[in-house]
């Protein structure tokens, strides 16, 4: 299992807290999910099969902005 913090721009509200969550969870393999406004960041904890590249991708078709 792995875990990282992605850095986040656009996240204002709990709604776009809950898109984000809502289209992770989605990903086989996606363990859990964490996303905050306040801090703009994103937690997934994820299997190691997974690439954190493919989970930025994800967040950024959704619209927004990864650092």
């Amino acid at each position: 299992m792995k875990k990282t913090i992605i850095k986040v721009d656009g996240i204002q509200c709990s709604h776009c807290e809950n898109r984000i969550k809502n289209s992770l969870n989605r990903i086989e393999g996606i363990l859990h999910v964490l996303a905050s406004s306040d801090d703009g960041e994103v937690i997934v904890e994820y299997e190691d099969s997974l690439k954190i590249e493919d989970i930025k991708k994800k967040i950024e078709d959704l619209g927004f902005e990864v650092k």
